[in-house]
């Protein structure tokens, strides 16, 4: 008897092991393949959706992040009554900090342009990196001539650009979670971010770009 059960219990085992390996084996295999393709098509369906905020947010960035600091923090005053010591850290560093902040609190209040018609001010910003390059940037070694030579237009435009990047950044990753499913929202959060990120990495390297085209030196 004790055999016959062995015997018996071998069969069991081997039948059971051999089904698990030719049935499970082929459909989980399916599954996660499956499952990835869903996830792509996941993800292209939201960014379908929600594509002008998307690179709305990049591109916001990517002007902030070539103005500040590379290129603000390296315009020199001309004719303001303020010591040099003090000029960039309170015209630069604090004035974006709190310019930005006061555009994040307005987002919360105010929401225009909506969804649709958002992309068309964010893509004037563009205009900020030719001001900031015609200011008194790098006046040392910078191959053409200064046309803004007047400090309180550059602090005026500074303060601007700081609003708008604030205020325009905080509308847009509002906006893009709210245009599909709510069970999509988590989605369109993850790729809104990644267009954050996105925006900061090449703003920052086209700083040095335009850097290196006003100043070879």
């Amino acid at each position: 008897m004790p055999g016959c059960c062995c015997v018996m219990f071998l069969r069991f085992y081997r039948f059971y092991r051999d089904r698990a390996e030719n049935d499970d084996g082929p459909p989980q295999q399916e599954s996660c393949g499956r499952s990835f393709v869903q996830t792509c098509k996941r993800f292209g369906t939201v960014f379908s959706k929600i594509w002008v905020q998307a690179v709305s947010v990049w591109f916001v960035f990517f002007v902030s992040l070539t103005c500040f600091p590379g290129l603000w923090s390296q315009v020199k005053k001309i004719n303001i009554g303020v010591h040099d010591d003090y000029f960039a850290p309170v015209f630069c560093f604090l004035s974006f900090n709190l310019m930005a902040f006061l555009g994040n609190l307005t987002s919360e209040v105010i929401k225009k342009p909506g969804p649709r018609f958002v992309w068309i001010p964010i893509l004037l910003r563009g205009l900020f990196i030719p001001f900031f390059v015609l200011c008194n940037y790098k006046p040392a070694t910078r191959i053409f001539p200064v046309i803004i030579s007047n400090d309180y237009v550059f602090i005026i435009g500074s303060a601007f650009m700081a609003y708008t990047s604030g205020y325009y950044s905080s509308l847009n990753m509002m906006y893009g979670p709210k245009l599909v499913e709510p069970e999509m929202a988590g989605t369109a959060g993850m790729i809104m971010a990644f267009c954050l990120v996105l925006g900061i990495g090449t703003g920052v390297n086209f700083s040095l770009a335009v850097g290196k085209a006003v100043s070879p030196i």
